[in-house]
């Protein structure tokens, strides 16, 4: 049976109820709103948090949190403005005459390195 009874953040007392608690708070497991609620060694376990977002008015899911795991973003454009983020390609192509091809130099011209090898 827990006892309730006022409790001091000046002193450093334990409960006296305090294990019995820990140990009734690890033995629970039940279906709430946020999924499977279970405790281990006092704190939850085994389960996941979604991430939501307010869209224009409404709350999407944009991704997903795990203690186990790491944040899972499912909408890679949830937390941008406007355009898509700034980002980098890379563009692969091959030689193919007339529309990719080695820049013609002259005899005495260094060759040209890297991009401006090549000429469209």
């Amino acid at each position: 049976e827990l006892r309730i009874r006022n409790l001091s953040c000046e002193e450093e007392l334990p409960w006296k109820e305090g294990s019995t608690l820990f140990n009734y708070i690890s033995g629970v497991s039940f279906n709430g709103l946020t999924g499977p609620i279970k405790f281990k060694e006092g704190k939850r376990v085994d389960f996941k948090l979604d991430l939501l977002k307010l869209k224009a008015s409404e709350l999407k899911k944009v991704g997903e949190w795990t203690p186990s795991g790491s944040l899972v973003i499912t909408d890679k454009y949830a937390f941008t403005e406007g355009r898509p983020p700034n980002i980098t390609l890379k563009v692969l192509s091959r030689i193919e005459e007339p529309f990719v091809m080695f820049r013609k130099t002259a005899a005495d011209e260094d060759a040209p390195t890297g991009n401006n090898r090549l000429d469209s």
